[in-house]
């Protein structure tokens, strides 16, 4: 198979976006769950201006334990899908990581950035 890759036009990204999961810690060089945990964030850092831009959205549900945490793109409107595949919860007295089913919907723009709206799906979501 013969591919014309000197037809193809590769572009740096003009943003990079970053999942914060605030459940756990790796503080003591072992994974623990925080005792008060945060919902998580995404950070967005626009690397097409110079200095870069980070901003922060929050709360959005994330998390970075269980299946890859999953951030898709919008390709021309300034959205993102982000699941949240393991969540922090009390069981038997503790906090724990327990399966999660958050899918939200994110708005990355400027002005009213933030989510849309988050919903329930099956088994820790992610691809």
């Amino acid at each position: 198979m013969n591919f014309a890759y000197s037809s193809m036009k590769i572009l740096p990204p003009n943003w990079l976006v970053i999942a914060n999961d605030q459940t756990i810690s790796y503080a003591t060089g072992a994974m623990s769950v925080v005792s008060n945990p945060g919902a998580g964030s995404v950070s967005l850092l626009a690397l097409g201006t110079n200095p870069p831009v980070l901003r922060h959205l929050a709360p959005v549900p994330v998390s970075v334990i269980g299946p890859p945490t999953s951030i898709a793109l919008h390709p021309t409107r300034p959205l993102a899908i982000v699941t949240c595949a393991m969540q922090a919860e009390v069981r038997e007295g503790k906090m724990q990581q327990v399966t999660g089913r958050q899918v939200s919907l994110v708005n990355l723009a400027e002005e009213g950035g933030g989510v849309i709206t988050t919903v329930a799906v099956g088994l820790q979501p992610r691809g």
